[in-house]
């Protein structure tokens, strides 16, 4: 679900519905959680993801990524979804997430993006591109995109993008620090202990972030902690890659 232009957007399968809008009170019902019978637009490919931005409404679908625009008003109408950015998919919803106004998202076909509306994509995940095509089972070399979980992560000085495997853990990247910059720096591949099946940044109180690890199966959900040299209480080898 997304709340665009004061309606709730949400998809089944490829066709995209929003509500009539808590505003349009002449309409029968509840309009902020009611679908007129025409407030659709089908696409093409499967739908995984609707981001709403200042110039529209981002379809995700598995194969390309398509735009709604238009206000919703009698003078501005919504428009039928149009092609921004042909051939970039998104195969699953958790491998997309927000840093403000920019989007990284890790694409149908194994590649790690930074998508910013106002301004283009950048591939950030080339200097790793190499390993982000493999799917062998190996730490840092099995991606599988239907698996794939992204974050944004901030806590103090700790911030950055994690690209998690779903399976054996992820690959950090940061903005490279001056003087060096501007640029992208990857971390190696952080092989977690146990596994890690979804990694999420969750706000857990007002302004306070903590990036949470679920577990491969069944365990407890950990937490990203700079004070703690253990993965839930199994030591980790450091290791650095130039």
């Amino acid at each position: 679900l997304a709340l665009h232009l004061g309606s709730i957007w949400y998809s089944i399968g490829n066709v995209v519905y929003w509500t009539t809008g808590a505003a349009l009170g002449s309409v029968a019902g509840n309009g902020l959680t009611g679908t007129a019978p025409l407030n659709f637009d089908e696409l093409p490919s499967l739908v995984t993801r609707l981001v709403p931005v200042a110039a529209g409404m981002l379809v995700f679908t598995i194969s390309d990524i398509f735009i709604i625009v238009g206000s919703n008003t009698a003078s501005s109408p919504l428009q039928p979804a149009l092609p921004i950015l042909p051939g970039i998919g998104l195969l699953s919803y958790n491998a997309l997430a927000l840093n403000g106004s920019l989007i990284g998202l890790f694409t149908t076909d194994n590649q790690f993006l930074i998508l910013d509306p106002s301004a283009g994509t950048t591939y950030a995940g080339m200097p790793i591109g190499d390993q982000l095509l493999l799917n062998n089972g190996n730490p840092g070399q099995s991606w599988n995109p239907a698996n794939v979980y992204v974050a944004w992560h901030v806590q103090g000085m700790d911030q950055g993008w994690y690209i998690c495997d779903g399976v054996n853990g992820w690959y950090k990247l940061i903005a490279t620090p001056s003087p060096e910059g501007p640029g992208y720096t990857w971390s190696p591949f952080a092989t977690i202990v146990g596994g890690a099946n979804s990694v999420q940044s969750v706000e857990i109180t007002p302004g306070v972030h903590r990036l949470l690890v679920g577990p491969v199966g069944t365990g407890p959900i950990l937490e990203r902690n700079l004070s703690v040299w253990t993965d839930n209480g199994t030591p980790y080898p450091a290791n650095a890659t130039i």
